[in-house]
């Protein structure tokens, strides 16, 4: 075929028509996907204005994540039909592809939003926040005594979340109870639960209210100086609590080195 420079362009034309590189042109050319209409006998390639098209299907089944032997398979047999179930297929990973990135799009907000907690409102002190309402999903837990017999509850918790459609990232907690506080028992865990985002899928309400609030900086294993300020600040100031103990997980290995270096956030709910 001749060369018509009114129809024809060299790899470095076509490549900045369509926006490519001139490596992807000859890698495609090399797996056979996508050639020049012609190859000259001194090695140079023109592609025609009719291939612009077929390129940009290619691009576009290559951004929505097929792979190019997959595009190559289709476009040797594409026809209507054959369209119609690439395309079903492939909304199906595309729809997919969008709740996990919604999912780490919630995970990116609620660590900026724990660490601005952090940042902005750590103090040693004990106080009272007014809190917002917050929906959670909780597990009950049984025979947690011990450190294998907590990481299991975790675990189990984290497998029934995913069984309702709950998936990752977990924010997660624990309840305690207010009595279990008082007689010491720093570890015994009532609940796990999941902060989420909305209604869908809670089986509990956190409400809204007034929260005596204090952020421990340590491991779990010295909650007991943190809670021991929180049952001084209530009787000193006369106060009535309602529920129970939540523990919000604000700083972990993503934020700090280590446990001694966690923060968590305690919080029950005052009696009015």
């Amino acid at each position: 075929m001749k060369i018509n420079k009114n129809i024809h362009f060299t790899t470095g034309e076509f490549a900045r028509l369509c926006k490519t590189s001139k490596q992807t042109l000859y890698h495609y050319d090399q797996v056979g996907i996508f050639s020049p209409e012609i190859k000259g006998d001194n090695n140079y390639r023109y592609y025609s204005y009719q291939q612009i098209e077929i390129f940009g299907a290619i691009t576009m089944l290559k951004d929505i994540g097929m792979p190019l032997k997959e595009i190559k398979k289709y476009l040797s047999k594409r026809n209507p039909n054959e369209l119609i179930n690439l395309l079903e297929k492939e909304r199906i990973n595309v729809i997919n592809k969008i709740n996990k990135l919604n999912q780490i799009k919630l995970f990116i907000d609620r660590k900026i939003e724990y660490s601005k907690d952090f940042i902005n409102n750590y103090t040693d002190e004990v106080s009272i926040l007014p809190l917002q309402e917050e929906y959670i999903f909780i597990s009950k837990v049984f025979n947690c005594s011990t450190d294998k017999e907590i990481y299991e509850a975790f675990s189990t918790h984290i497998g029934r979340c995913e069984d309702r459609g709950i998936t990752y990232p977990h924010f997660l907690g624990q309840i305690l109870e207010y009595n279990d506080i008082i007689n010491g028992n720093y570890l015994n865990y009532k609940y796990i639960y999941n902060k989420l985002p909305n209604k869908e899928h809670s089986n509990f309400t956190k409400t809204k209210g007034l929260y005596i609030v204090a952020y421990h900086r340590g491991s779990y294993y010295n909650t007991s100086i943190t809670y021991n300020k929180i049952l001084k600040f209530i009787e000193e100031n006369n106060l009535s609590v309602q529920g129970n103990f939540y523990e919000d997980i604000i700083l972990d290995d993503l934020a700090v080195q280590g446990y001694d270096d966690y923060v968590i956030k305690i919080s029950i709910k005052v009696s009015v």
